[in-house]
């Protein structure tokens, strides 16, 4: 009885983690411009022991990985395209990141470093000022936009929070441990 319980369980997450994959193939073909590309990082992330291990385990930690994952190729492909849809797919995966687990708050400064670390490792494109200011102007208020949409997501699927700010608070910029780390972090 209990091997059945555990095929109902875990096949459903099996199944949807599997099934994320085409969304990994799309977006990191968007961000890398190649299909070939695209399709090998899915058939590598596919045949990983740790994921294909995690995907089987009841645990909020079967879902972080899809959509931490998904927020962060979302927000490559956000630095590499500039089309808004990206910055409403961040959020969305930022939020369900959130809501399967607390840790996922450092999603908010890898997005930081990336967008940095993006404008340095492709600066021969911003050699004008206005270039750049346009630049930062835009990807802060992209950053805004994803912290934005991934709170209200996660207000949404968490509607105790609309009863109780510290809810949101706790799930999110409040969690324990947050403040040790977020000065580290973004030095």
């Amino acid at each position: 009885r209990t091997e059945k319980i555990n095929i109902a369980l875990r096949l459903p997450i099996l199944i949807f983690n599997g099934l994320f994959l085409l969304y990994f193939f799309w977006v990191v073909s968007k961000f890398s411009c190649s299909k070939k590309l695209g399709a090998l990082f899915v058939l590598l992330l596919s045949v990983s022991p740790i994921l294909v291990g995690i995907s089987q385990i009841i645990n909020p930690d079967s879902f972080l990985w899809v959509f931490s994952g998904a927020a962060i190729f979302s927000y490559l492909a956000l630095l590499r395209t500039r089309e808004k849809k990206f910055i409403l797919l961040t959020a969305l995966f930022t939020g369900l990141s959130l809501l399967s687990k607390y840790t996922a708050n450092i999603l908010f400064p890898i997005y930081l470093f990336l967008f940095y670390g993006y404008y340095f490792l492709e600066s021969g494109l911003f050699e004008k000022i206005k270039e750049t200011r346009e630049y930062f102007l835009k990807g802060i208020g992209g950053l805004l936009g994803i912290y934005a949409g991934s709170l209200v997501v996660f207000s949404i699927f968490m509607p105790a929070v609309f009863v109780k700010f510290k809810y949101l608070a706790d799930g999110t910029f409040d969690f324990p441990g947050f403040k040790i780390l977020i000065l580290p972090l973004l030095a």
